[in-house]
């Protein structure tokens, strides 16, 4: 009697251990994931990037990953930005997505700070060593990784100006210094004024103090430019470059612009990361860590370095009274080796 338990329950113990298995691992391959994403809505880049996000999601990932969407009204508001970061953080998930370096800095020293070890991707944080957010490029460490676009030689900007259109004699710069504590934007500014006036361009670089002011200051300087240049990155927002867009038309002046979404406001040029670039990389990372289970620290942040495109409003230049030949300012553009990263990037709208 007492061998026949002992079997029975070494049956049920088997049994129980073969369903067990099989649960387990069945479900085990079929529980859902889920990955936060972060972003400042009202920004043009943040937003671009949040729709290609979501579109490649849907495309690309499997039936099983859920997205949750945190949106930061006003980056700019710390407390508010740190408020809504806390709620990521405190969220259950496999991996977090964050746009922006002000949004990745917040995050990533909250996260720090509280000992939160979820996986976070930058998405476009540049200079992520220089801000502290990881080790090195290539061996990040801790559990942050992520992508970038990495700034170009800062004359390309001004040799795709005269490329497109050597007539120009004179070119305004505005700079929003509050933004540039580190003197980044002014320093590139440097860089393309010392370009231009080797060819003879006269440039004028402005400081803007006073953020709400900054079309109304740029306007009593406009007045006798060819061109007015906007840099990317430039802490300037769409409000300004819709404003400097109105102004371009008032003066008739060109406005050659540091985000590709200024030429549906009637820019002359543009020239600036094509976001689907570093969303495409985010989303590979994201993948890797949410499905084969890579740590963070073992995948060095992707570097761009050609992703940018320079497009050309052939409206724009009609109504300023432009003839730009879009075929020799590709050829000029293939026999600049300052412009090898634009090569086959030319887009004419």
């Amino acid at each position: 009697m007492g061998g026949r338990s002992t079997l029975a329950w070494l049956g049920f113990l088997v049994f129980g251990g073969v369903l067990a298995f099989f649960y387990y691992g069945h479900f085990s391959k079929q529980r859902p994931h889920t990955v936060l994403f972060l972003y400042a809505s009202g920004l043009a880049y943040h937003d671009v990037v949040h729709g290609l996000f979501l579109q490649t999601v849907k495309k690309h990932a499997d039936s099983d990953l859920t997205t949750r969407i945190f949106a930061v009204p006003d980056a700019t508001n710390k407390l508010s930005a740190a408020t809504i970061c806390e709620r990521v953080l405190n969220t259950p998930t496999d991996c977090i997505v964050v746009v922006g370096k002000t949004l990745a800095q917040i995050l990533v020293n909250l996260a720090k700070k509280r000992g939160v070890h979820t996986p976070i991707v930058l998405l476009g944080a540049d200079r992520p060593v220089e801000l502290g957010l990881v080790d090195s490029l290539d061996h990040p460490g801790g559990t942050v990784t992520g992508v970038f676009t990495a700034f170009p030689d800062e004359s390309q900007q001004a040799a795709l100006l005269y490329a497109a259109c050597p007539q120009v004699k004179s070119v305004l710069i505005p700079i929003y210094v509050v933004a540039d504590s580190d003197q980044a934007v002014a320093s590139r500014a440097q860089v393309l004024k010392g370009y231009l006036e080797s060819k003879g361009v006269s440039v004028t670089l402005a400081q803007l103090d006073t953020f709400t002011e900054a079309v109304r200051r740029v306007e009593g300087l406009l007045p006798g430019y060819d061109i007015i240049m906007t840099l990317e990155n430039d802490g300037l927002n769409d409000s300004q470059i819709v404003g400097f867009a109105k102004l371009a038309y008032k003066y008739q002046n060109g406005l050659f612009a540091g985000v590709l979404e200024a030429i549906s406001e009637g820019a002359l040029f543009a020239y600036a990361v094509e976001p689907r670039y570093a969303v495409e990389a985010a989303f590979d990372l994201m993948k890797q860590i949410v499905y084969q289970h890579v740590h963070p620290s073992k995948l060095p942040i992707v570097r761009h370095t050609s992703s940018r495109e320079f497009i050309i409003n052939q409206k724009r230049a009609t109504e300023l009274g432009l003839t730009i030949d879009v075929n020799a300012v590709i050829e000029k553009i293939n026999a600049d080796p300052v412009l090898e990263c634009v090569r086959g990037r030319v887009r004419v709208v």
